[in-house]
Formats: C-alpha cells, sequence, structure tokens
C-alpha cells in the first residue's frame, strides 16, 4: 500500500459551513444596492439576483465561470437598467465579498495545523479563483498551511470529472493512492475521488456514525490520520 503524502480538501462546506457567509453576502450587497440607487427592497433583490444567477447558468456557462457572482450581478444590472451597468456590478460584487472577510475557520485551523506536520495539504474546488482566493486569505494568508491552491476554472473542469484530479496530480507530481481526497459532496468529492481510483474521507455530518471512510466533523481526521 502507497504511502499517502498528500491531502486534498474540498473548501466549501468542509472547512468552514457556506449557507450563513452567503446569505450575508447577498446582504451586504443589498445595503451597496440602497447607497447606489438601485430602489428595490431585500426582497425585491433577492429575488431578482435568483433570477440573474438562473438565467446566466441556462446561458450555457459553464466550469468555474457558472458559479461567478460577479456574472449574476452583471445580469443584474442588465434586467433593471437595460444595458449593462460597469459601476453597479463591480461594486455590488466588491460588498458581497466582504462576507469572506469574516469567515469563522477556527475548528479547521486547529486540524488542519496537526495534519500539516505530517502531510502536504491542498485544497481543490469547484469555483472561480478569485473568490476563492478570497477565502483563503482570511483562512492561510501566509501559506503556513496549504501549499496549493486549485480552482476548476484553471483546471479546465470541475469534480467529479476524471480530468479535473488528473490535472491536479500532474501539478503536485503525485499518484492518486498517494493522496486523500476529503470533502461533504458525495456527487463532486467523493464520486471524483472514486473515479480515479484515489482513497477518500467524506464529511457528513448527517450520517449516523463515523466510518473508516466517513466523518462527522472535521475535527475527527486528526484522530484517524
Amino acid at each position: 500500500m502507497a504511502e499517502v503524502k498528500t491531502l486534498i480538501f474540498d473548501l466549501d462546506d468542509t472547512l468552514y459551513v457556506s449557507k450563513d457567509v452567503y446569505a450575508l453576502g447577498l446582504k451586504l450587497a443589498f445595503s451597496k444596492s440602497e447607497s447606489l440607487g438601485m430602489g428595490l427592497s431585500f426582497t425585491e433583490f433577492n429575488e431578482l439576483y435568483k433570477r440573474a444567477r438562473k438565467e446566466v447558468k441556462e446561458m450555457g456557462v459553464r466550469g468555474g465561470a457558472s458559479h461567478s457572482r460577479l456574472l449574476y450581478f452583471k445580469r443584474m444590472t442588465e434586467i433593471r437598467f437595460s444595458y449593462t451597468n460597469p459601476a453597479i456590478s463591480l461594486a455590488l460584487d466588491d460588498a458581497y465579498n466582504q462576507a469572506y472577510e469574516g469567515i469563522d475557520f477556527s475548528e479547521s485551523v486547529s486540524c488542519l495545523k496537526k495534519l500539516k506536520a505530517k502531510y502536504q495539504l491542498v485544497i481543490l474546488t469547484n469555483h472561480i479563483c478569485r473568490t476563492q482566493l478570497l477565502k483563503l486569505k482570511a483562512l492561510d494568508p501566509d501559506g503556513e498551511l496549504f501549499d496549493r491552491l486549485f480552482s476548476s476554472e484553471e483546471l479546465g473542469a470541475e469534480k467529479p470529472a476524471k480530468s479535473c484530479f488528473e490535472n491536479l496530480l500532474i501539478q503536485i507530481d503525485r499518484r492518486p493512492e498517494e493522496c486523500i481526497m476529503i470533502g461533504d459532496s458525495r456527487e463532486a468529492d467523493i464520486q471524483g475521488a472514486i473515479n480515479i481510483n484515489m482513497p477518500y474521507i467524506w464529511l457528513n455530518p448527517s450520517a449516523k456514525e463515523s466510518t473508516e471512510n466517513c466523518i462527522l466533523s472535521l475535527a475527527e481526521l486528526s484522530e484517524i490520520l
């Protein structure tokens, strides 16, 4: 059996819980929209955001770009004003991104520090690079924990595509059996690892109990690895 050298972590909902952060981001963007005179209530703003997001995805945008909130905000201005308003699009995106500064990574950092002593740590995420760098800035600004962050935007494919994992392995010079994929998504993280015969650990807080390949919390990692 090959020695495990690298732990590959998903980011969203693995190293932090995204739901509250995304809700805060939308509130910050709405507050900015008020100061810019968009003339919408929060309910109207939220509905416009959902509509714009849906339309962007229906346009056929694929890969990391499909997660770009800047595209959603751009489309919102087009629906609201009947033209692309660059200043408002960028301002809403900047306001939303402020939510990442307050992400609570404390539990993750405690666990990661223990694992870093034994393994190389990298992040593999289905998102655009800029957004994930903003999160990494809050989590590990000086590279004390993670050697690399890989986004689907730069790898040319999203998890669970086999090519996504293959391209990452080329970059870190590892074989699948020398790595462990750790993530919350059965469809993206775990199936992706299975596709390339890579060991995995599924973070599933809803599971009834922990097993060899399934944990309820990230804190368990330092106990089993």
